[in-house]
């Protein structure tokens, strides 16, 4: 039977003390689960050996890894670390710091007694600036001092919050390894499922299924094991149920719920449509569905996500959000805009917060509009930009690879009007890649009117509406002397009227008559605009 956590028991002290943390971490990080170590404890080993690692963990787990590792052969000195007990004040960098005075005194006697001094450094984070660079306070400078005398004559074991991001590459070079604790492994996660919660989810049998198991964890395991052993406690007898909760409370809130009110879009070609249904509506629902009764293995076969390119204003954004909807689950939708830090390397945090909030909020959905904007061709960049703006495609490419843990259950959407435009690694890695056009058929042109009239409350006669799609359509009509259907898309490309312009110029209706009255001023308003030139038109996109 699977060794659940009795985090009621007091074996291990209260909820939130010193020992109950600890065992926490141990359950979550270093327990031996089918013959394999956890990952601390190749941390230990590497320590062992006389290797100085550097841990990025969550903040909340720091002081538990210390205690963790202070039980491991000789004794240790602790650094750095926040005694918020031990005074009534606010506590300052020189606060945090001022343990160093003795440390080098602390360092001869190691010498004299032939014995190399094993340090642990807790919130390493605090001596960077905020901003990649090393804080430039005496405090900072010491410390780092004091860090770098104790890698070259002992070992050393640096603890750092995760959320922080890396530390400025002078701590970094201190260390002869990096270790990231991002996640807990999905064969742990069971071990620090409180044991009220199996058996309130099982029954009698007071075992999970591996199922069961499996989405507790997907939800759960980018939080620290703390928090998430706090939040099962909490969670109803419902399976279904409790993962909805376990999702609202590790949910960010640039992730908002999807809406209840769906309704199918309008104005795109049959062909688009059935496309996104069957290609990623049908097995994200599957996703999103799943009860935990069978194996997993098939959900995670997931499509990685997709492209929508075309000209402006042809909807691909809302057919990104309908995806969303239609499937259930949270969405974010995020530009360039929204990520670009004027900052070195803040931009490429940017990314990797957004990722990794993605993960908990999984399955989700990732909509990034205008995405040329934020993943440019490498290969057309030049002058000072270029690093900054390559590292962030990097950053993007990585945790779309899943090097910061595996994407399962979120999809990515991009949308753009500049594919080639786009980082052809980019496009690569999200290989499913659908255009969206200017509508090609007089039925599209009649399904926006629809739209437009519900949308504004117009009440426009059959006739005046033929007009509208008469209108809208007609810069797409064909001539008997050009019926190819390259004249159609070339014509539709070059077109006046986008589904976003359609509904812009029948706005000019409301307030006013809406009828043919209404109809000769909204024509009269767009007779002065020129059409493009078709010889100067070049097409963007790849069919």
């Amino acid at each position: 039977m699977m060794d659940y956590f009795d985090s009621e028991s007091t074996d291990f002290g209260f909820q939130g003390s010193p020992e109950w943390n600890k065992e926490v971490f141990r359950r979550a990080f270093l327990v031996n689960v089918n013959g394999r170590n956890g990952p601390f404890q190749q941390v230990i080993d590497r320590l062992e050996l006389s290797f100085s690692v550097l841990v990025y963990l969550p903040g909340n787990c720091m002081r538990a890894a210390a205690e963790v590792a202070k039980g491991v052969g000789r004794k240790w000195k602790i650094c750095g670390r926040i005694d918020t007990e031990a005074s009534d004040k606010p506590v300052s960098l020189s606060d945090l710091w001022q343990g160093y005075t003795g440390l080098f005194g602390d360092i001869r006697n190691w010498f004299s007694s032939a014995q190399s001094p094993r340090v642990i450094f807790e919130n390493l984070e605090m001596l960077g600036d905020g901003h990649g660079g090393l804080d430039q306070s005496p405090e900072a400078k010491t410390a780092l001092l004091y860090l770098t005398e104790c890698v070259r004559t002992g070992v050393v074991l640096g603890l750092s919050d995760l959320r922080a991001g890396e530390l400025p590459d002078p701590i970094r070079r201190a260390f002869s390894e990096e270790v990231y604790l991002s996640e807990i492994p999905f064969e742990r996660f069971p071990y620090i499922i409180p044991r009220v919660l199996a058996e309130r989810l099982s029954g009698q049998n007071q075992q999970l299924t591996d199922g069961a198991s499996w989405l507790l964890a997907s939800r759960l395991r980018w939080t620290d094991p703390l928090r998430s052993v706090r939040i099962m406690e909490t969670l109803p007898a419902d399976l279904k149920q409790a993962l909805a909760k376990a999702t609202e409370a590790t949910r960010t809130s640039r992730f908002s719920p999807p809406s209840s009110n769906i309704e199918a879009p309008t104005g795109f070609e049959p062909e688009t449509i059935k496309l996104l249904k069957n290609s990623f509506i049908l097995p994200y629902r599957q996703w999103a569905g799943y009860s935990g009764s069978d194996s997993p293995a098939e959900l995670r076969k997931l499509p990685r996500g997709v492209i929508l390119f075309g000209p402006p204003g042809t909807g691909k954004t809302t057919l990104a959000r309908w995806v969303a909807e239609s499937i259930g689950i949270p969405v974010c939708q995020v530009s360039a805009a929204d990520l670009k830090r004027p900052e070195w390397g803040q931009t490429e945090r940017m990314v990797q917060e957004l990722f990794a909030s993605a993960r908990r909020a999984a399955p989700c959905v990732i909509v990034l509009d205008d995405a040329e904007d934020l993943l440019p061709e490498r290969t057309r960049l030049q002058g000072d930009l270029a690093s900054s703006e390559g590292g962030v495609v990097s950053a993007f490419l990585r945790e779309i690879e899943g090097y910061s843990g595996p994407l399962q259950g979120v999809l990515v959407i991009l949308t753009t009007n500049q594919f080639f435009a786009l980082d052809k690694a980019a496009r690569s890695r999200l290989s499913r890649h659908i255009k969206v056009p200017y509508p090609l058929t007089n039925e599209q042109v009649r399904q926006i009117v629809e739209s437009g009239c519900k949308y504004y409350s117009l009440q426009v006669d059959d006739g005046c509406k033929q007009q509208l799609v008469d209108f809208f359509w007609g810069p797409l009509q064909n001539t008997a002397a050009q019926t190819s259907e390259t004249t159609v898309r070339r014509k539709a490309a070059s077109g006046l009227f986008a589904p976003r312009d359609i509904l812009s110029a029948m706005q000019l209706l409301v307030g006013g008559d809406p009828g043919n009255a209404g109809f000769a001023r909204m024509k009269r308003h767009y007779e002065g605009l020129k059409e493009l030139n078709l010889n100067e038109f070049k097409l963007d996109g790849a069919e």
